[in-house]
């Protein structure tokens, strides 16, 4: 026969401050802190996907020769990817 235990009788690990203690120390991924941390890194990975494509399109005209910036009223072609990104 089989005996099934209830939790009361089963070895439970004690993390944290004890129940009812609201003056304990918060923290972790639910705090204000990390919350605004994760929004920031994905603002920048999102951006930088954005201009990574960007750049990839720019380096796929170069290589083509098809320059809509300048060229056709003798401007002086930008050198370089970076001469697009405004560095």
């Amino acid at each position: 026969m089989i005996k099934i235990l209830r939790s009361q009788d089963v070895w439970q690990p004690k993390l944290g401050a004890p129940r009812g203690n609201r003056n304990h120390f918060r923290h972790g991924r639910s705090t204000t802190a990390s919350k605004d941390m994760r929004k920031r890194i994905a603002d920048f990975r999102r951006r930088a996907k954005a201009a990574l494509e960007d750049a990839k399109k720019i380096a796929a005209n170069e290589a083509a020769g098809d320059d809509d910036r300048a060229g056709e009223r003798g401007e002086n072609k930008p050198k370089g990817i970076l001469a697009y990104a405004g560095c």
